[in-house]
């Protein structure tokens, strides 16, 4: 009897143990099930992360570009927040058709008479259409239902026999297509817009509102090309450009989650990072000094009937560019920018070249400007080639400051064999011609200068009055300024400063930087003598006023395409120091 009884106590215990393992196998099946959906299973992921998105959102916020300023402070080129405003016509908000209307016609008459683009009819026509569109109610089928609600009640329906009703079924249809219905509009716009009917409910619910940042130019046109651009899809070009990283600063992002249909509130969490505002960039440009070129170059082109033309005024002390203008002709007869030709187009530049071989032959002392005398013939016979004087048999017996007066090319011709091959390379080497100035703007196109392995006599004598090479206006403009400024080559820019748009404090500082001292301070100063006497005396006295000292040279220099001189069509240049004493 005991032995039987153990052998059921046996017999159960073993029954109990296989049942406890067998729970305990089904739970490490359903744990390694939890973990293999929780971490290996891609559609669990995949649907978390669709839950996710739907629920939560991460949005950038834009930073607010830098301004670029000019360096007396006003500014160039401006960010200013916009905001454009998308209505959600087949939201619940509007589903009450006499509400919406009501409302409508107060918001159509407040934005007809704010706009002034429309009528209030023409508004108001919209919305509707709008809605009639996006917000449609459709007839499904009938259906029996209860007639009234409660037991007492429907005992007492079902006394009279009138239990059920017959209704009609309908589906709303909804397009959330976003719907704009005025132009992006600014801050202050916005903050009288926002209390008109239907703008003032809450955001999100019937409308979105998307903030941007939007470039302005003050001052429209004036340094356009110079100013530039930062467009992923007009390009990009200018300081604009070159500061793009500066002046964008860093985008920020925050997390957000939905709140109702279309409307996201933002959740505070780690992920959220502030928008840093890009830096304030300040210019050397003078703003009316550029208003002044730009309109002096533009009547200057309309008088001649030019193609293209471009102003540079520096300040040859600290190499600062004060203002640079660029026009060309578009096809309706306007001069706009839309070309950097100071930088960029390369031209022979003729007669305002020999300021540069006038002064690198006084540097080497071959002559005395007042005292040694050149006979001018009207022309120079050079392997053959008849380089001949503008004026016809020439200027005669004349000193060699009459012959940077008079733009004696002879005479030029005779300067530059007197230099010989390796006094002009060593000049054109010294003035930086055929090198790039290294100014702070994209784009900049080195001159063209004659091999000098393959450098006659004819390529030697052409060369000392500006032909048969090619320039550009900041190189020639560079160069001009050390002659009148002791010698010394500065350094063309155009950026001063970059500014933090908090502290204000600087981040760059741009100082005056001589490149070499290209001829000596007495050179400079028989330089600016000589040059003061071609605008009082000699072919430059178009530019003289009486009572300011200016020092200067003209130039006319036939347009060469592939080699050949065309007909009829000439470069004309003028460069000029004032005052020039100073």
């Amino acid at each position: 009897m005991a032995e039987k009884q153990r052998k059921i106590k046996d017999d159960i215990l073993l029954r109990v143990r296989a049942l406890y393992m067998l729970f305990i196998l089904v739970g490490l099946i359903i744990l390694l099930r939890l973990i293999c959906v929780q971490f290996f299973s891609r559609e669990t992921r995949v649907n978390a992360e669709k839950l996710n998105g739907k629920i939560f959102t991460e949005k950038t916020i834009h930073a607010h570009r830098g301004t670029i300023y000019s360096r007396t402070g006003d500014p160039l080129a401006i960010s200013i927040f916009r905001y454009t405003v998308m209505f959600d016509f087949g939201c619940e908000g509007f589903d009450n058709d006499q509400t919406f209307r009501e409302q409508s016609d107060s918001l159509s008459k407040l934005l007809a008479r704010f706009f002034k683009d429309r009528t209030a009819r023409e508004y108001y026509d919209k919305m509707i259409s709008e809605r009639s569109k996006r917000f449609k109610v459709r007839y499904i089928k009938d259906t029996v239902v209860p007639r009234s609600e409660g037991f007492i009640a429907r005992l007492f329906d079902r006394m009279h026999g009138e239990e059920f009703k017959t209704v009609k079924l309908y589906d709303t249809i909804r397009d959330h297509t976003p719907v704009r219905l005025f132009r992006d509009v600014d801050y202050n716009e916005w903050q009288t817009l926002k209390t008109y009917p239907l703008l003032n409910w809450n955001m999100g619910v019937v409308y979105d509102m998307d903030k941007h940042d939007n470039r302005v130019f003050p001052r429209q046109d004036l340094a356009r090309f110079t100013i530039g651009r930062s467009s992923e899809t007009a390009g990009t070009y200018g300081l604009e450009h070159v500061f793009r990283e500066e002046l964008s600063g860093k985008d920020g992002r925050e997390l957000r989650q939905r709140i109702a249909p279309g409307f996201w509130g933002r959740v505070d969490s780690k992920i959220n990072v502030d928008a840093e505002d890009g830096m304030d960039l300040y210019t050397t440009l003078d703003i009316d000094i550029q208003e002044v070129a730009d309109k002096a170059l533009r009547e200057q082109l309309q008088r001649n009937g030019a193609k293209w033309g471009t102003t540079i005024v520096m300040e040859v002390e600290t190499g600062d560019i004060l203002a640079m203008v660029n026009l060309s002709r578009n096809s309706q007869g306007e001069y706009v920018e839309n070309f950097n030709h100071a930088m960029m187009s390369r031209t022979e530049p003729g007669s305002t070249f020999k300021t540069v071989t006038f002064a690198a032959a006084l540097e080497a002392g071959l002559f005395d400007m007042e005292k040694d005398t050149y006979l001018d013939r009207g022309v120079e016979i050079v392997e053959g080639a008849r380089l001949k004087s503008w004026k016809a048999g020439g200027h005669g017996l004349q000193t060699y400051m009459e012959c940077l007066q008079n733009s004696s090319n002879p005479c030029f011709v005779h300067i530059a064999q007197m230099l010989g091959s390796e006094g002009l390379s060593t000049m054109l080497d010294t003035f930086g011609f055929g090198q790039k100035t290294g100014v702070d703007l994209p784009g900049e196109s080195a001159g063209i200068l004659f091999d000098e392995e393959s450098w006659g006599l004819l390529e030697q004598s052409t060369t000392g009055f500006g032909q048969g090479i090619s320039v550009t206006a900041i190189q020639l403009a560079t160069a001009f300024s050390a002659i009148v400024n002791g010698g010394r080559l500065m350094q063309p820019y155009i950026t001063k400063a970059i500014l933090h748009p908090v502290t204000r404090d600087p981040i760059v500082e741009v100082k005056p930087k001589m490149i070499r001292q290209v001829i000596s301070e007495q050179t400079s100063f028989k330089m600016r003598y000589a040059l003061e006497s071609v605008v009082a005396l000699g072919g430059a006295k178009g530019a003289y006023i009486d009572g300011y000292r200016i020092g200067g040279k003209t130039g006319t220099a036939q347009k060469a395409v592939n080699g050949t001189y065309l007909s009829g069509e000439y470069i004309l240049s003028t460069i000029a120091a004032a005052p020039i004493d100073d």
